[in-house]
């Protein structure tokens, strides 16, 4: 597969003169040797569950753990009907519910920028995923419905929430280092309560 080729990689290069966060994609699309993997087996007609997908990004099933409990979380899950899923819980305290975009295409896309601010290690994957399935209608992962969203709109404001995701870094004192006797999820279920003192 020739990466400069894939469509994937044509969207996002297309906005790179006008997003520094746009243009660090754009780099690890071209680069990262597991996504060419991904790109290679997946197919825009042909729905692929998360189960396989999983076998790609070597994720762990996180499970949650009963000593920590986070009411906005809880809130979130009822408002929406959604279960709960703790491989989700990253996704959604800092995308959704500390940085407050919605449950729509556009949101998702907004969600995993701001995702990609917080941490571009932990985000990059979450932010190729939604531009797959959001905007190009890639038939990806289990509960997902794909979309054909144009992100040419939106280019601003996908700066403006990577940003967003940078400040609540700082507010957390957040550091990738942090995690080498934790998980994301258990951190972020820690600091649950300092979460709701962030200001967008």
């Amino acid at each position: 597969m020739n990466i400069y080729e894939h469509e994937l990689y044509q969207t996002i290069y297309s906005y790179t003169k006008y997003s520094g966060f746009l243009s660090k994609v754009s780099d690890f699309i071209m680069e990262d040797k597991r996504l060419h993997s991904f790109l290679s087996f997946i197919k825009k007609d042909k729905f692929i569950s998360t189960k396989k997908i999983v076998t790609f990004f070597n994720t762990k099933n996180i499970k949650c753990d009963k000593k920590y409990y986070c009411k906005e979380w809880d809130i979130f899950l009822n408002k929406y009907s959604f279960k709960q899923d703790c491989n989700l819980f990253f996704h959604d305290i800092v995308g959704h519910i500390t940085l407050k975009n919605k449950i729509n295409s556009k949101g998702e896309i907004l969600a995993t920028a701001g995702m990609c601010g917080f941490s571009f290690e932990l985000g990059k994957f979450w932010f190729v995923n939604a531009i797959l399935i959001f905007s190009l209608g890639y038939k990806l992962f289990n509960g997902t419905r794909s979309d054909t969203f144009d992100i040419s709109n939106i280019i601003e404001d996908i700066n403006i929430v990577y940003q967003n995701g940078q400040k609540l870094r700082l507010f957390l004192n957040f550091e990738e280092n942090l995690l080498k006797d934790t998980s994301i999820e258990e951190y972020l279920f820690q600091n649950c309560k300092k979460l709701k003192e962030f200001e967008v």
